[in-house]
Formats: C-alpha cells, sequence, structure tokens
C-alpha cells in the first residue's frame, strides 16, 4: 500500500486544476463578448429597441449610440432626434453625454458624433431630417446646430407626446 492520502492528494489537485480550466475558459468566452466601455458596440439589427422611442432599429443610416459616461453602456438609438432629446432628460443634458457616435449616412461607418457633419434628409425614421457625414458637404452643419435644428423639430411634431414606458408611480 502506498502512503495514507496520497491518492486523495491527486484527486484534489485534479479537481482543482478542472476548476481553474473552467474559470480560464469562463473568462476568456466572457472577454470577447465583453462591451469594452468606450466606442461604439454592435447593434442587434431588426431586434434592439430605440432607447427613446422604443422603435426597432431597423435603418442602418441613422443609427445613433451614446454612452453618458466612460465604461457606462452604450444607448442606441433611431434616429439622432431621439438621442439628442433623450440627452436633454440626462443628467448634464447633451454636452454631459461622454461620448457620441453617429452613423454615416453615406458609408455605414461610426462617426464621432460631435465631429459629425449633418445635412438635410427626407425619411429619417422619426422625422427629425438630419442625416450623420464624416466629411463637410455643401450646406452641412455641426453637432451644436443640429442639436438646435432637433430640438425645434421635436417642438414641432412632438410636442407633449411621451415616448417609451410610462413614468414610475
Amino acid at each position: 500500500m502506498g502512503a495514507p492520502g496520497v491518492a486523495g492528494a491527486h484527486v484534489v489537485r485534479r479537481t482543482a486544476l478542472r476548476g481553474l480550466a473552467l474559470a480560464a475558459l469562463a473568462w476568456g468566452a466572457s472577454s470577447c463578448s465583453r462591451d469594452p466601455g468606450t466606442g461604439p458596440v454592435p447593434v442587434a439589427w431588426d431586434q434592439a429597441a430605440c432607447e427613446r422611442c422604443r422603435m426597432v432599429l431597423s435603418n442602418r443610416r441613422f443609427a445613433v449610440e451614446v454612452r453618458l459616461r466612460p465604461g457606462d453602456p452604450a444607448h442606441t438609438f433611431d434616429d439622432l432626434g431621439c438621442a439628442v432629446v433623450w440627452l436633454t432628460q440626462q443628467p448634464g443634458g447633451v454636452k454631459g453625454a461622454a461620448e457620441v457616435w453617429v452613423m454615416d449616412n453615406q458609408d455605414g461607418r461610426w462617426v464621432e458624433g460631435r465631429k459629425a457633419h449633418y445635412v438635410a434628409a427626407d425619411h429619417t425614421p422619426m422625422r427629425y431630417g438630419l442625416a450623420a457625414l464624416t466629411e463637410p458637404a455643401p450646406g452641412s452643419i455641426g453637432f451644436a446646430a443640429a442639436t438646435r435644428l432637433v430640438l425645434e423639430r421635436d417642438r414641432q411634431l412632438y410636442d407633449g407626446v411621451r415616448f417609451g414606458p410610462p413614468p414610475a408611480r
């Protein structure tokens, strides 16, 4: 017979190694899908809902993502107007948001919203009428002017209309 407890030590060691291997696999799998905490994240097109109006995001040309603070989850919107109006209702307002990302209407790439150029567009998802571009175009405006236009358009189109879930009681 061998020394007492040797077989038990092998079992404990094997169990510990299996546990470590499973933990490493779980950590690796979760880090692959983990939100990096900054920048835009992939959108589940035709499944994800706009944070403000709850409409399903299907038109990629007008998508917007916002992070209120670094490390916060990305909030997704179907129209620049929904993002701007939603931001006005958050602490810090539009200027307080850490990141705003808009989809370039022509090439479908994410652009930093404050650096984008905005042009008039027909048939945006919520009728705010602005599309983002990476490069300036004739008649394009910056983010501050686009924000002012959105808020004016919101008063014209939706004054008093409440989007999203009812307020908590």
